[in-house]
């Protein structure tokens, strides 16, 4: 059967990079895909275009969106990930962004400043032109002949008008380019005192009117001139390019108020646009063109209604300065200079603060950066790795911190693995201990028999022991070494060892047992000479001989064991002597008693009856008081009853001592 061909790498590559990322990105892959089918099929090809054009727009908001956000977490992730990053941006944000916004806010109010002082001196300086021709005006009327020229000013040109019989007569040989034509009515509005810039047939006109007293009585005197490309780029060439655009509703004089608005729709509407004078080229870099606007009062001549008017003005900051500064003493100059010398100094200290700013994050990142290195080299295995101190400062101390925790780690593992060790060894010692142990619970002729030791710790030094001899006969030993642990457990080997070569007389031609008395002398003197003076153990032997049910025992210091008979008293074995390997020479006693059937030999440690509750200890009292309703049921259940209670009795507590109880009772 043929296999289907392996995928391609590019293909399962691609399917792997795309399983990889975010939910975001993945959607905004699918509108990067859909704005560049729209644009192929509607733009370029133009197919389905309408709808194409449709989606391209619903698209575009949602994948800026989504790219910005995209774009945010990459840069969160990648470059702010590292603190010098993350300090360099915070220094900049810090020290750069208040001067950035100041420096805006300056070039905004500066800009704003320098516009406003153009249009008012472009509107000044055609006030000025408006007013040589009101002067001239007043001249002629004063004088009642042609036009007179303002020496010291540019030559108006202006044309003299006198109201004659309500319409206007010229009064100079210029009077061609006079507004007021002849022998056409005034306007109303017109027969007062007037100065300004008058519109009429899509023309300006610098105008003034004036009343003046001639031979034959109060004349109205009108004056005007026109204002073209050529008077406008003359009023302030140095100024630079001005533009004035005008735009008026034509509305013929005397039609009925309620009817201005029908009747301006009607008519053409007159649109000016004006320009004189040229923008010079740039000083220096920073002679940016300056444009700024003002609105203008023009009027129209049918009604003197105010048309929509303004008037653009194109210069450049040196411009505006020589003509600010042009009648300034010279102490402007030098305090120019000042400003220059205090802009410098202070871009030269922000730049030094900036700098040291950058100075001291390196510091603050390097330490950050060699302890972060410290930590990969620590966590990789290599604990000789040692960040190096290079400044006697908070991150040295930091620095000699964290290597003196790479040395305590170092010397932590050391002693572990010294721990783990010593903690296999003692659960080998755990295992070959145990294996010491008789196995519990077991029935010979005539006994039955059950142990158990726990120890406080992995090892311990208390000791019992079941051994089988000739002639069905049993010893039983049951011992406290002094002290817990390692120690303990090593002497408690010894007795094992010793008593059980002791236990049977294998010289005996007979195969009797010794004697519980002479065992204990003997373990005495064995004791006393392989021991220090401060080593010794309680001890309890007895041997039971099946036939006769006799248990002659001797107890060398040990708590004296109970046998709880079937009638229910209590008989305890306290015959025999002192501790043994603590004195040399003791002489130990021994005693018989006759076991019968259903009695119960109770043989336990302090470990048991010691342990302290409040200020009470466990006691054989209430080992008794446990034991005796339950005495008659099997040895592990009694077993696992007492060593619950003990625990229970201990509690949270730790274990004081070595727990050892063993149970022996008549068949």
């Amino acid at each position: 059967m043929p296999t289907a061909p392996p995928p391609r790498p590019f293909l399962a590559n691609a399917k792997r990079w795309y399983a990889r990322q975010t939910r975001l990105a993945r959607f905004t892959l699918w509108l990067l895909g859909t704005f560049v089918v729209c644009l192929i099929f509607g733009v370029i090809l133009g197919l389905f275009r309408g709808l194409a054009v449709t989606l391209l727009v619903v698209a575009t908001i949602p994948l800026a969106v989504c790219v910005l956000l995209l774009f945010f977490r990459w840069f969160s992730r990648r470059v702010l990930w590292s603190v010098r990053n993350r300090l360099t941006l915070t220094y900049l944000l810090m020290g750069l962004a208040p001067i950035v916004l100041f420096s805006i806010l300056g070039s905004i109010a500066l800009y704003l400043f320098a516009g406003q002082y153009s249009t008012n001196t472009a509107l000044a300086d055609l006030d000025e032109a408006s007013k040589a021709v009101a002067e001239d005006t007043a001249s002629a009327a004063a004088m009642s002949q042609h036009l007179i020229s303002d020496t010291g000013r540019p030559s108006t040109r202006a044309s003299i008008s006198v109201l004659n019989n309500g319409k206007w007569q010229p009064l100079s040989a210029a009077s061609a380019d006079s507004l007021a034509r002849p022998d056409e009515p005034v306007p109303a509005w017109l027969l007062h005192s007037f100065r300004g810039i008058i519109e009429r047939d899509g023309r300006l006109y610098l105008c003034a009117a004036d009343t003046a007293n001639t031979p034959h009585g109060p004349a109205e005197i009108f004056g005007s001139r026109p204002l073209d490309e050529p008077t406008l780029g003359s009023l302030d060439a140095s100024l630079g390019a001005l533009r004035i655009f005008s735009h008026n509703e034509d509305e013929s004089p005397g039609k009925n108020p309620e009817a201005a608005p029908k009747a301006a729709a009607r008519h053409s509407t007159d649109q000016v646009d004006l320009k004189g004078g040229s923008l010079p080229a740039a000083a220096n870099l920073f002679d940016a063109p300056i444009y700024f606007s003002a609105p203008i009062p023009i009027y129209a001549w049918n009604n003197g209604g105010k048309t929509s008017s303004i008037i653009v003005v194109a210069s450049r900051p040196t411009i505006l300065y020589h003509r600010l500064f042009a009648n300034s003493f010279s102490g402007g100059a030098v305090a120019r200079y000042i400003l220059l010398t205090v802009i410098v100094a202070f871009a030269v200290l922000e730049l030094f603060a900036v700098v040291m700013a950058i100075v001291v994050s390196r510091t603050i990142v390097s330490s950050v950066a060699a302890l972060y290195r410290g930590t990969r080299a620590i966590d990789a295995g290599n604990l000789e790795h040692r960040v190096p101190v290079k400044r006697p400062d908070q991150l040295g101390e930091l620095a000699g911190s964290f290597n003196r925790m790479a040395g305590s780690i170092a010397d932590l593992l050391i002693q572990q693995r010294e721990k783990d060790k010593l903690l296999n060894e003692l659960s080998i010692a755990q295992d070959v201990q145990r294996t010491l142990f008789p196995q519990s619970p077991t029935t010979t002729a005539g006994l039955e028999l059950h142990a158990v030791c726990v120890p406080a710790l992995s090892v311990g030094g208390d000791y019992y022991d079941f051994i089988l001899g000739p002639q069905n006969a049993v010893c039983l030993t049951l011992g406290d070494i002094s002290g817990k642990g390692m120690s303990a457990a090593l002497l408690m080997a010894s007795l094992h060892s010793s008593i059980r070569a002791l236990s049977f007389d294998a010289n005996s031609a007979t195969g009797t047992t010794i004697s519980p008395a002479a065992m204990m002398e003997t373990i005495n003197r064995s004791l006393y000479r392989s021991t220090q003076s401060s080593r010794y153990a309680t001890l309890f032997a007895a041997c039971y001989v099946a036939e006769t049910r006799a248990l002659t025992y001797s107890n060398g210091g040990h708590l004296p064991p109970i046998i709880l008979t079937a009638a229910g008293t209590i008989e305890r074995l306290d015959v025999g002597g002192s501790v043994v390997g603590l004195l040399p020479g003791i002489v130990y006693s021994e005693a018989a008693v006759q076991l019968n059937s259903g009695d119960l030999l109770i043989a336990f440690t302090d470990g048991v009856t010691e342990p302290e509750q409040d200020g009470h200890d466990f006691g054989q009292q209430r080992l008794i008081e446990l034991i005796t309703p339950i005495k008659d049921r099997p040895l592990p259940v009694i077993m696992a009853t007492v060593l619950a209670a003990v625990k229970q009795w201990i509690g949270d507590h730790e274990q004081p001592d070595d727990i050892t109880l063993l149970l022996a009772r008549q068949l």
